[in-house]
């Protein structure tokens, strides 16, 4: 299959296969020492340069494999893993937010992108599990957290874990302690852009043309401003509704006004087949907005590389709650912060999750849920869902993460770091507000937005009510 990839052990033998459009390029150590592959469409970081080939670095075979897995992630963008093989140790290291996902059957001893590449189809059907399916409510705005999917025997790998090829069983390599660097704002926008810029200046030199996505909040407007140096090489781009709402609204003010090239692609509804596709590439594990507008990309796949905002929320605690600042965390009140719906398995999970994060901050607690569950097991879930447009997040590299998670508490609820980045590169964009056409046009849009899909209500309560 396109973009998918499938591991498999056959006595010390691993096997690594993978489908087209996606990259496999050998890692090398000091002295051409073979340390495995990488997976995906990896960036180097100090370079600027995408990894098109075998790839150097100038570290010996490594005595822990923890600490090198550390470093050689923090090393890199783009999305990618690590499937090791050394001479001590054969395992699967993702990024820090499984963006090239992981899922594995530990009594077949094999590992894939999704349950749809892992299972034959005859297995597909029989191994799904409607019941925990339709609890979830995965086929509106669900999904399940914790690490499994919805096919008996089938788990997924979280961020900040390693799979032991050996035995089949996932540890945690990087703890509370690895995650959480305290730094300041301005420490933190230096980070966040020098990263962003980095993966933006490879991107410009790649086959295809960077799009920009640009909406009217915070997080695209971090990847605009740090874009700046980039602005002439670049394509922003907006999904552009009818209703000209402010996310179709400021944009397009912002694009004309700078003098940007922009591209506005209106919203295309999916066939209820190329939902369903959408939804089986990737195991049936999410569904939501995206399965039904994903065709509304499709003219930028043959031309252009997507370039997204996601992950800024890591930068503003958006799990927290201004009533509640979750003390005495449980799996059963992240489940319902997470806006989703009971279910015991995975509160089970959860509580063993809570015990093995390396920390007991609930706000910490609450942004690795962000960083391991929303980033691991919805966002990154969908690589495989639409194999047309290679999407890249510049947010979702190591450092930005670190910088993001490292400023304190008052600097994310004020959400300012998005200022300090636009003071810092682009400071004419602070004249253009964030997410607002003004308070009249702001509350029918809502009214109109929640009318047409109740579920976004009924997150909600179950947050407020976590």
């Amino acid at each position: 299959m396109p973009w998918q990839y499938k591991v498999s052990k056959f006595g010390a033998d691993l096997r690594v296969q993978t489908g087209p459009g996606i990259g496999k390029f050998e890692l090398l150590g000091v002295d051409n020492q073979p340390l495995g592959w990488i997976i995906g469409f990896p960036i180097d970081l100090r370079s600027r340069k995408l990894i098109t080939g075998p790839y150097r670095l100038p570290l010996r075979e490594p005595g822990c494999i923890e600490e090198f897995a550390r470093r050689l992630t923090e090393r890199l963008g783009g999305r990618f893993l690590w499937v090791a093989n050394t001479a001590n140790v054969q395992g699967i290291f993702p990024d820090m937010t499984a963006s090239i996902p992981c899922v594995y059957d530990a009594v077949e001893k094999v590992a894939a992108g999704s349950p749809k590449s892992l299972l034959t189809e005859s297995e597909f059907a029989d191994r799904f599990d409607e019941t925990t399916f339709r609890r979830m409510r995965i086929d509106a705005e669900g999904w399940l957290p914790g690490g499994g999917t919805v096919h008996d025997g089938v788990r997924r790998l979280l961020p900040n874990h390693w799979l032991d090829l050996t035995n089949w069983r996932h540890k945690r390599f990087r703890t509370a302690h690895h995650i959480f660097k305290p730094t300041s704002v301005e420490n933190a926008a230096n980070t966040v852009i020098q990263t962003v810029q980095a993966q933006i200046e490879a991107l410009v030199s790649g086959p295809r043309k960077p799009a920009l996505a640009l909406t009217a909040g915070r997080d695209s407007r971090m990847i605009l401003a740090a874009s700046h140096p980039f602005r002439r090489d670049v394509d922003y781009v907006t999904l552009a509704s009818e209703k000209n709402d402010c996310d179709t609204l400021v944009p397009r003010r912002i694009t004309a006004e700078q003098n940007l090239s922009h591209i506005e692609l209106p919203f295309r509804r999916a066939t209820p087949e190329a939902r369903s596709a959408y939804i089986r590439a990737g195991g049936n594990c999410v569904a939501g907005a995206n399965s039904w507008f994903h065709p509304s990309v499709a003219p930028l796949a043959d031309t252009h590389v997507f370039v997204g905002g996601t992950g800024g929320e890591l930068s503003r605690g958006f799990f927290w709650n201004k009533r509640n600042d979750g003390k005495n965390l449980t799996g059963s009140t992240l489940l319902r912060r997470m806006g989703l719906p009971r279910h015991d398995e995975t509160i089970e999970v959860l509580d063993e999750w809570i015990a093995n994060t390396g920390t007991s901050e609930p706000k910490d607690l609450l942004d690795m849920a962000y960083l391991e569950f929303r980033e691991g097991c919805w966002a990154s879930v969908q690589f495989p869902c639409d194999m047309t447009l290679v999407r890249v997040q510049p947010l979702l590299a190591a450092p930005a993460i670190f910088a993001m998670l490292g400023i304190d508490a008052a600097v994310k609820r004020s959400a300012s770091l998005t200022d300090k980045i636009i003071a810092s590169e682009w400071p004419s964009l602070a004249s253009y507000g964030f997410n607002t056409l003004g308070t009249f046009r702001d509350t029918v849009h809502q009214m109109c937005r929640v009318a047409g899909n109740p579920e976004v209500i009924l997150r909600r309560l179950r947050r407020l009510a976590s």
